[in-house]
C-alpha cells in the first residue's frame, strides 16, 4: 500500500519500541479487505484509516485500545451500547477505539479520505464537560491525531 497520508506513523512505525511494548503491527491488504466487508459493507475504508490498519491494525503502539485489532468486537459491543443510551448516529460509522468500556472514538464511513474523529460516551457520567454525549475530538481529523500520538510516543509520553 502506498502511504500518502500517515507518513509520519510509517516512518517511525521501526522506532515505537523504545517507547511502547514493541513496534506495530499491519494488517494484510486482504485481512483490511475482509474487514471492509465485515464491517462497510464492502466498501473502502477512509484512506487514513486504511493506511493505520495496514501500519498497525493488529497492533498500533500508538495508545488506541482496540482489543489487539478486534475491530468487530469493538464495533459491534459499542453500537449496540451506543443504541441501549438511546443515541442516534444516522451516517455509517465506525467504532475505531475504547476507553475504560465508557467512552468510543469513531469515524464517519462517509466522509472522504481523512475525517474527522469523535468521542461518544455510552455512559453519562463520561459524557464531555459540557454535557455532550457525541464531540469532537481535540485535532482537526484522524491523521492529526495519529500524528498527535507518534510524537508522543517518541518523546516518551502517555498518549493520553
Amino acid at each position: 500500500m502506498d502511504i500518502t497520508i500517515l507518513k509520519s506513523y510509517n516512518a517511525n512505525k521501526n522506532s515505537l519500541e523504545r517507547h511502547r511494548l514493541r513496534n506495530p503491527e499491519g494488517m494484510s491488504l486482504t485481512e483490511i479487505q475482509e474487514l471492509e466487508m465485515a464491517l462497510n459493507g464492502g466498501n473502502l475504508f477512509p484512506k487514513a484509516f486504511r493506511e493505520y490498519l495496514y501500519i498497525g491494525g493488529k497492533y498500533n503502539a500508538l495508545g488506541f485500545n482496540t482489543g489487539l485489532g478486534d475491530f468487530k468486537g469493538m464495533d459491534t459491543y459499542y453500537k449496540k451500547k451506543v443504541k441501549a443510551r438511546g443515541l442516534r448516529i444516522d451516517r455509517p460509522y465506525l467504532i475505531i477505539d475504547s476507553f475504560e468500556g465508557y467512552i468510543c472514538m469513531f469515524i464517519y464511513l462517509d466522509e472522504g479520505d481523512n475525517p474527522t474523529v469523535w468521542f461518544c460516551s455510552i455512559d453519562e457520567d463520561y459524557d464531555s464537560e459540557d454535557g455532550k454525549s457525541i464531540w469532537k475530538v481535540p485535532e482537526p481529523n484522524f491523521s492529526a491525531l495519529v500524528d498527535d500520538l507518534v510524537n508522543k510516543a517518541l518523546k516518551g509520553l502517555t498518549p493520553w
